[in-house]
């Protein structure tokens, strides 16, 4: 059953209070009278569309409502959903810890065929990170596909990880069986960047 679309005050005022108020997702199905499935699959489909609160300045209902559900508020064919980086991964997780989903988010984790983590190393990993991402790997390992898009080269993955033991046992778990693309040159955004001066 496909999720239930709402109206945009309410998506508003569901960021407002995941973000402002910093509520759990039961709290503000209670709040709005919607189901928490409803609530979650609305924040699902703002994440993906990078919506955020605050909303841009000017931000109309109309336009938000393209945003999630494409031109003329019609629900696209499958949903593409966008990779996650790890911050926003951990974020997740970290806020279903909160409200009681961390163990159903971890298995969902787990079950993907192809888990995407981009930006992976960004920053070094707190206490909790380093659990969940142990948690994911070790689920994953020898069963999905684990994509994962980093800055730091895998050499430097031990120290950004933090704890040596903790380190050891992800790195063992992502690093020997993998198959590494090590890329080199201008990023995508600087060519464009470069193209659009040219114009």
């Amino acid at each position: 059953m496909p999720a239930e679309r709402i109206a945009m005050r309410l998506v508003r005022e569901i960021l407002r209070l995941i973000t402002v108020e910093r509520l759990p997702v039961r709290e503000i199905a209670r709040r709005t009278g919607k189901a928490p499935s409803t609530v979650r699959a609305t924040l699902g489909r703002c994440r993906a569309a990078g919506v955020s609160w605050p909303l841009p300045e000017g931000l109309g209902d109309s336009e938000l409502e393209e945003r999630l559900y494409g031109k003329g508020g019609a629900k696209p064919g499958p949903a593409r959903r966008t990779e996650p980086d790890w911050a926003s991964v951990h974020r997740d997780l970290a806020l279903a810890r909160g409200d009681g989903r961390h163990a159903r988010l971890l298995r969902t984790l787990s079950r993907v065929d192809v888990l995407i983590l981009d930006d992976f190393g960004l920053g070094p990993l707190d206490a909790l990170a380093r659990q969940d991402l142990l948690e994911i790997v070790e689920e994953r390992y020898g069963r999905r596909s684990t994509i994962i898009t980093s800055q730091p080269p895998v050499n430097k993955w031990h120290e950004l990880i933090g704890e040596p033991t903790y380190a050891d046992a992800i790195l063992d778990r992502i690093v020997h069986k993998a198959h590494r693309l090590e890329l080199d040159g201008e990023t995508i955004r600087k060519n464009r960047a470069r193209a659009g001066k040219k114009e």
